[in-house]
């Protein structure tokens, strides 16, 4: 390399870095990897996010399926006498669908 303006201009030889260039893109690759680092930590942030919200939607649709589920079977077995109703437990046990 060479401070040499004709020979590095005439592309015989490469131009040597100064000093007081080295040192500016030292300070913005350091800024560089900084600003990139805090957009990659905001979107992992977000993805997260956004699977913890379906992660809970789908939580509250299975909550919602069961209390259903036991309400509609307990309404139903409220009104039956005792004798009557081990004879129901026995068949809705066989018959039981299960949303999940």
């Amino acid at each position: 390399c060479t401070s040499n303006a004709s020979m590095y201009f005439d592309n015989e030889q490469l131009r040597c870095p100064s000093e007081v260039r080295s040192i500016y893109v030292q300070i913005i690759m350091g800024l560089y990897v900084i600003i990139v680092n805090i957009i990659i930590l905001n979107l992992i942030i977000a993805l997260f996010s956004s699977a913890i919200k379906a992660n809970e939607q789908q939580t509250e649709e299975l909550w919602h399926r069961l209390f259903m589920s036991f309400t509609c079977e307990h309404s139903i077995l409220l009104f039956m006498m005792p004798p009557l109703l081990s004879f129901l437990l026995s068949q809705n046990e066989k018959n039981r669908r299960y949303p999940f």
